[in-house]
């Protein structure tokens, strides 16, 4: 599968899409350059559609630029949702691994 064929169907709502999306944006596959702001969106919009992956890489991109509201917030959805938290960063923020 191409960012193309992804970025379609991601478009379309599909959950899994718009997550891998997300990783291609934020680790530069495919030839892709890496664009924080693209994998920010992705995962948001996978998010908003209760995918934990999504909200938990989402808490783990807010805890590193230290905003801690918005790293609070999805790492509460992500718990919410059964993702385990094994981030140190979202461990010091209260929460810990279920």
């Amino acid at each position: 599968m191409d960012t193309e064929e992804l970025t379609g169907m991601a478009e379309e709502g599909d959950v899994d899409a718009q997550y891998m999306l997300a990783v291609v944006y934020y680790e530069g596959r495919f030839g892709t350059e890496v664009n924080l702001r693209q994998a920010i969106a992705c995962y948001t919009k996978a998010a908003e559609q209760n995918d934990s992956a999504s909200q938990y890489a989402l808490a783990e991109i807010y805890c590193g630029q230290n905003d801690m509201v918005n790293a609070r917030i999805w790492a509460g959805k992500a718990v919410e949702n059964g993702h385990a938290i094994t981030s140190k960063c979202l461990h010091d923020l209260g929460f810990i691994h279920p």
